[in-house]
């Protein structure tokens, strides 16, 4: 059962490569002399229709056991209010763990043993490590618990099935709009948070891919923040750029980190010289920076959506309903261009949206 379909605007023959132009802030550069505002790359926005399967209506209800790895931000809590919320019209009641970090692995498998002792009929888990979390979910096995992988994969070999993004592909997409945007040559500054977790190493495997496709395209600087704070990412892009005038990109794990990344950029005056590239909208004013052209170049997770559905393959495996081993759900790419048009309940509840 295919639960998404995809539709290109703007330039669909080249959807493999994902530019666009920047509308350059005004500032002197500190290395190149091609101001960024020079380069004309077509825009090539990308926005998909997400479409639920159908949700059983058994009139029984059941209790899901849910471990985030982290709600630090829009996204993150999006994920489970969503699913709380869509899960609550359905029959589904949500109980959330957040492990609080990529790096609380021991924390979360706790979590997880004191949610198997309550005997939840279901588990979905986004875990903080995806080996590390193996032989308690063998327990929930044990015990009859079915066990989804949620928003990130684990090598639990039993569970049901897996919801998720493939983040080295997104990765890699994005990697490559920012190479192509820079005609093929650039120094890059990689700042994913969450070191150490596998979104972060899947985010710095795709750069490294596009990197290794792209000659001219350097990853100069990789550094991992432990978290998703705005104000590491600075650091690093300041540091970045004192040791490497040549320096062209930059790229963020998440909207809500890259405005550190456009506060550093800045305040070295290299407004027309480095571009910065994100993942994942969290609030309306991330989406003022993409109409801005200040982050120019963002793939957007659908992490509302991708709480309903882990909601409803819940539901539909509860009810005995025959699911699909591996839900991969895509994201968009949002471009000043498109992103008016982009349907953003989508990725984030309302909430976050407030004032968009």
């Amino acid at each position: 059962m295919k639960t998404v379909k995809r539709k290109l605007l703007m330039g669909a023959a080249a959807a493999s490569v994902l530019a666009l132009s920047l509308t350059a802030c005004s500032g002197g550069g500190t290395g190149s002399s091609d101001s960024l505002s020079d380069n004309e790359v077509p825009d090539v926005g990308l926005i998909n229709e997400y479409v639920l399967p159908e949700v059983p209506e058994t009139g029984e209800t059941y209790r899901a056991s849910v471990f985030v790895a982290q709600q630090e931000q829009g996204d993150a809590i999006s994920f489970t209010e969503a699913m709380k919320a869509f899960g609550a019209e359905h029959g589904l009641e949500v109980d959330v763990y957040d492990a609080g970090g990529y790096a609380q692995i021991d924390k979360q498998i706790n979590q997880i043993q004191t949610a198997i002792a309550t005997d939840p009929d279901i588990l979905l888990v986004w875990a903080t490590d995806p080996n590390a979390v193996v032989p308690v979910l063998e327990e929930a096995g044990k015990r009859g618990i079915p066990v989804i992988n949620w928003v990130l994969n684990t090598a639990y070999e039993d569970a049901v099935t897996t919801i998720n993004t493939d983040w080295v592909a997104e990765s890699k997409k994005l990697t490559t709009a920012i190479g192509e945007y820079l005609g093929g040559e650039g120094k890059l500054i990689t700042a994913y948070g969450g070191c150490g977790g596998e979104y972060q190493r899947d985010l710095q495997t795709g750069s490294e891919e596009a990197a290794a496709d792209m000659p001219g395209l350097e990853i100069a600087v990789a550094e991992c923040p432990p978290d998703f704070d705005p104000s590491k990412v600075q650091t690093i892009v300041e540091n970045g750029i004192a040791a490497n005038p040549e320096i062209n990109g930059v790229l963020t794990s998440v909207m809500s980190q890259s405005v550190g990344a456009v506060n550093a950029i800045r305040a070295a005056g290299a407004q027309d010289q480095v571009v910065v590239g994100s993942g994942i909208i969290t609030s309306c004013e991330d989406v003022d920076l993409i109409k801005s052209g200040q982050v120019p170049i963002v793939s957007g997770l659908p992490a509302a959506y991708i709480g309903e559905l882990g909601a409803t393959i819940a539901l539909r495996i509860l009810a005995g309903e025959e699911v699909d081993e591996l839900y991969s759900v895509p994201n968009n790419i949002y471009t000043a261009q498109n992103i008016d048009d982009a349907d953003l309940t989508y990725d984030l509840t309302p909430q976050f949206l407030e004032g968009c």
